[in-house]
């Protein structure tokens, strides 16, 4: 059995390596702890297991092939009492064949009751990725031992206990830690404690997948585990090779009858032991000769068909747990974008056929610290692949991810693991119609994000108004998002106010981002090629269809809004709204569209004492939505008034007239900022109430309106 930090501490290699099998060879050999040594003391013992049985016998050695020891006493097993902790290097001949070495491997010899009386404590962290956790350690029985807390394959980071401020182990974010206390005395004296900083704050976001192993963006180095075997699906070899002792802890055994064994692992494309042997038909004769005479699952690895003979040979990672929780597979996994949010999952599946075995149950780490632990796998013949995996945030453009079996091992926990995948989710992203109307205020362009992931809770829009796209609005978070069941949220971003012909062609674009740092880098947000246009100009939304339109106060609590339209043509009703800012409009009432008429009226029952500004919508059978221009009704002023003007300045080259319901200009005379008469208006529009100005230049003016008494009023505006 060989503990996680041991690498590290003092072997480059640990392996079986299989000399000769001539004669009489064993086909099943491991070494296993019977009971753990004390600190500095030989009063250990471990059996090694021969694969003999019966009157087979084997000899082990422990000495470099010095001295034999036979498993005479207990066929099969070979006992070691009174052993210290060390690393030993263990060869297995038979007894009956004394110049035959069959195999040669080397075991880790544990102490593991050091500072077993330790205390650790923790604090929880404030948020799923915060720093702001701790582990406090006490009771601690030597100053200048040795600590660590994140789980490494080969090359954990110890730290002397003295060095920690308060024995405190700070900047811990939410998960398992596995705190290695180690004497200064001896590489082999050493306790493990798992410890669980929790989560004070938003719980982290559940699971879901998106990602698979055969994306070309997954991030794990073959996460697939390769493929191999004949081309026409008989799958006469079903081994692959061993994976780089670099990347996995357990040794590599190609998969028979008796193996893997504890503490092994093997990298196949099926478990069908027979065919190796005799074709590839699992019902047939030698369709139990599978591994553990017929107690493992037999099948394919994760994405293979269920057809026999369909071509697909890819690998599967099988491994039989060591009896103590260990790291199994660990990669380096690069160019990652820090703080990102990425998927890390697997497809797994127990291998006992047997209820009541050990169930599997693995751990997902990410730089040494357990983020997932699955449930117990199911057992039995109802055991099936699943997929399995949590959600993480980077701190660097590298992390170290390692998948730990978490339980003990003997009595099953057999599994069989595949498609491994570190990557992000791609979002969908739909830009919403944009339609926007002539001088309207308060318009916004819009989007719907759809995550099924719930990490994409970012964005920032992009605006080009014809130099390319620059950032508009800030970069928004949308709070809660990572818990929302329904996976959607909009985007939004304010449209200038109010909409003239300087905004037609303007284009909006929306980028994600899992946090505001993904923004920034066009490698790490998400968008696609869409774009929101401004396409409507002041000189095309009015007067296509919608001609004029006024409003005047009929008393202290009404005001009617008559409006004119040249084609009704596929209209289906008009809307009057109304709005006390210029901004944020609200529904009115509604008139249906009567191709009979071309006059309509409508009243507001509500009149606001103050300025109210009344626009009138159309919406065309098909879904399409125009806009009126906007006028306005001042409620505090008299029901009879005098003339006003509006805008001013004036907008969109059209100075409009307000004037009582009574009255009606017959004329205007526009003067200049010096005194000359620049335009005359000798029949005045009395449905439309506007003067166009196209042709006038920026400047200061006078007009005098004269009305049908002969009565003349002067205003002055200004053109911009």
């Amino acid at each position: 059995m060989k503990k996680f930090f041991i690498f590290f501490l003092l072997i480059s290699f640990v392996g079986v390596k299989v000399f000769a099998q001539s004669g009489a060879c064993p086909v099943d050999v491991r070494a296993y702890t019977v009971t753990d040594p004390s600190c500095g003391s030989s009063n250990g013992s471990f059996n090694v297991v021969t694969g003999f049985r019966g009157t087979d016998l084997a000899q082990v050695s422990l000495d470099g092939f010095a001295t034999f020891s036979t498993d005479a006493a207990t066929p099969g097993t070979v006992e070691f009492t009174s052993m210290p902790a060390g690393i030993y290097t263990i060869s297995i001949r038979s007894a009956g064949n004394t110049g035959t070495i069959c195999q040669t491997f080397t075991f880790a010899f544990i102490a593991s009751q050091y500072d077993t009386t330790a205390t650790l404590t923790s604090t929880a962290a404030t948020g799923c990725f915060n720093t702001n956790g701790s582990i406090v350690l006490s009771g601690l029985t030597g100053a200048t031992d040795s600590v660590s807390w994140l789980s490494d394959l080969t090359s954990p980071t110890f730290v002397r206990t003295s060095s920690l401020a308060s024995n405190t182990i700070p900047n811990l974010i939410p998960g398992n830690y596995f705190v290695t206390l180690k004497s200064s005395t001896g590489n082999y004296c050493y306790s493990t404690h798992k410890v669980t900083v929790g989560n004070s704050g938003v719980a982290c976001a559940a699971p879901t997948f998106c990602g698979n192993a055969t994306d070309p963006n997954n991030l794990f180095p073959n996460g697939t585990f390769g493929s191999g075997g004949n081309p026409d699906g008989t799958n006469a070899q079903i081994n692959g090779p061993p994976l780089p002792d670099s990347e996995i802890q357990y040794t590599y055994q190609p998969l028979g009858y008796r193996g893997p064994e504890d503490g092994f692992y093997s990298i196949t494309n099926n478990t069908y032991l027979g065919s190796d042997f005799l074709g590839h038909d699992p019902t047939g004769a030698n369709g139990n000769n599978t591994p553990f005479n017929g107690f493992w699952y037999n099948g394919y690895d994760h994405d293979h068909s269920s057809t026999p003979n369909d071509g697909e040979n890819g690998y599967m990672l099988v491994v039989n747990a060591s009896y103590t929780p260990d790291i199994v597979i660990q990669q380096e996994v690069n160019n990652m974008c820090t703080n990102k949010k990425y998927q890390f999952s697997a497809w797994i599946r127990d291998l006992d056929l047997t209820a009541g075995q050990i169930p599997a149950k693995i751990e997902f780490l990410v730089n040494g610290v357990g983020l997932y632990t699955t449930p117990a796998i199911a057992t039995g013949v109802t055991s099936a692949w699943q997929q399995v995996g949590f959600t993480f945030q980077t701190s660097s453009p590298m992390a170290t991810i390692s998948i730990r079996n978490d339980t003990t091992g003997g009595q099953g926990n057999d599994w069989a693991l595949d498609d491994i995948y570190v990557g992000d989710c791609v979002p969908s992203l739909a830009l919403n119609p944009l339609t926007v109307a002539c001088g309207s205020s308060g318009d916004s362009a819009t989007a719907t994000v759809t995550d099924a992931s719930n990490i994409y809770d970012t964005y920032e829009w992009l605006l080009n108004t014809g130099s390319g796209y620059n950032p508009i609005g800030g970069i928004q978070t949308v709070a809660g998002f990572n818990a929302s069941p329904s996976h959607v949220y909009t985007a939004k971003v304010a449209l200038p106010s109010p909409i003239t012909t300087l905004n037609t062609g303007w284009s909006y674009k929306l980028v994600l981002g899992t946090t505001a740092s993904d923004i920034a880098s066009p490698v790490c947000y998400y968008t696609d090629s869409t774009s929101l246009t401004i396409n409507n100009s002041c000189d095309v939304i009015l007067p296509i269809k919608l001609v004029s339109i006024k409003a005047v106060q009929l008393n202290s609590t009404t005001g009617e809004v008559t409006w004119t339209v040249a084609s009704q043509t596929n209209v289906s009703y008009y809307e009057l709204e109304k709005s006390t800012d210029g901004k944020d409009y609200n529904y009115v009432t509604a008139v249906t569209a009567n191709n009979s008429i071309t006059i309509y009226t409508a009243d507001d029952n509500d009149l606001y004492n103050g300025e109210t500004y009344y626009r009138v919508k159309e919406v065309d059978n098909d879904g399409s939505v125009y806009y009126s221009t906007i006028v306005p009704l001042d409620a505090t002023a008299a029901v009879v008034d005098q003339i006003k003007i509006y805008h001013n300045p004036v907008v969109n080259n059209e100075l409009q007239i307000i004037k009582p319901a009574n009255t009606i200009i017959k004329g205007a005379i526009i003067i200049d900022a010096i005194g000359q008469t620049v335009m005359e208006v000798n029949t005045f529009d009395n449905v439309s109430n506007a003067i166009q100005l196209s042709n006038l230049p920026t400047g200061f003016y006078n007009v005098k309106l004269i009305s049908n008494t002969n009565e003349v009023t002067n205003l002055k505006f200004i053109k911009e």
